[in-house]
């Protein structure tokens, strides 16, 4: 009977180490179960973070297209503006030199009517001040300037 009370304590001694195995095991696959879901879940929230992510890159590279093509377009119409001011550019100073010419033509006519006729002296002057008078200018000849400073005491004598 002895025999027969140890083997039974051996077997409930069995029974309880199987038994704390299994709640061991359990326990395990408890904890792996919850890792695994967590692990699902940061894979979800991951990738809906990769998803935001190529949205925002998709969207930045839109703006960065945009922006290209819009600066393209301004650099082609600057190259535009460019050219056409290139063209005015060489167009006036054409205009200058034909004016250049021109002028150099009419002073060597001036020249010549000048060398054949009276020589006038072409000056300003300011015959009286301007508080007393008013501006009074002279330009021509001496006889015109007495004519002029006659004119201008018999209008004020008038007053």
């Amino acid at each position: 009977m002895s025999a027969l009370l140890q083997q039974r304590q051996k077997d409930i001694e069995f029974r309880q180490e199987v038994y704390e195995k299994i709640q061991k095991v359990e326990n395990e696959k408890m904890n792996t179960n919850q890792a695994y879901e967590k692990v699902i879940l940061q894979k979800k929230n991951l990738e809906i973070e990769i998803e935001k992510l190529i949205n925002k890159n998709k969207l930045h590279e839109k703006t960065i297209k945009e922006e290209r093509e819009k600066f393209v377009a301004e650099r082609d119409e600057l190259n535009k503006l460019i050219i056409k001011l290139q063209g005015r550019d060489i167009q006036y100073a054409h205009e200058i030199r034909n004016r250049d010419n021109t002028y150099k033509k009419l002073q060597d006519q001036l020249k010549k009517f000048t060398d054949k006729n009276t020589t006038f002296r072409n000056n300003f002057e300011i015959t009286s001040t301007l508080e007393n008078k008013g501006p009074i200018l002279f330009s021509g000849n001496v006889f015109l300037k007495r004519i002029y400073e006659n004119l201008i005491l018999t209008l004020i004598e008038r007053e």
